[in-house]
């Protein structure tokens, strides 16, 4: 589960541990999702590499949001 810190009125910095199991492939990068809560639709925000630590730029002010974090790899990236 990603962690939240240095929260401002636009950004948030997450942090999250790597998979335990990679699938046989290394992790190449992560895709972060973001969803305003009450709403059904994810928005992506794009992850330069494989780092485990983000700030997520450009959130409204009082919203709030619902992070998701996956890995992807070589295998993933192919399918």
């Amino acid at each position: 589960m990603p962690e939240i810190s240095d929260i401002t009125d636009s950004s948030m910095t997450l942090t999250w541990d790597a998979p335990a199991d990679d699938g046989g492939a290394p992790i190449t990068n992560y895709v972060i999702e973001r969803q305003k809560r009450g709403e059904t639709t994810w928005t992506e925000v794009p992850t330069p590499d494989e780092k485990t630590i983000f700030v997520v730029k450009d959130l409204e002010t009082e919203a709030n949001y619902v992070i998701r974090v996956s890995a992807q790899n070589k295998v993933r990236n192919d399918s």
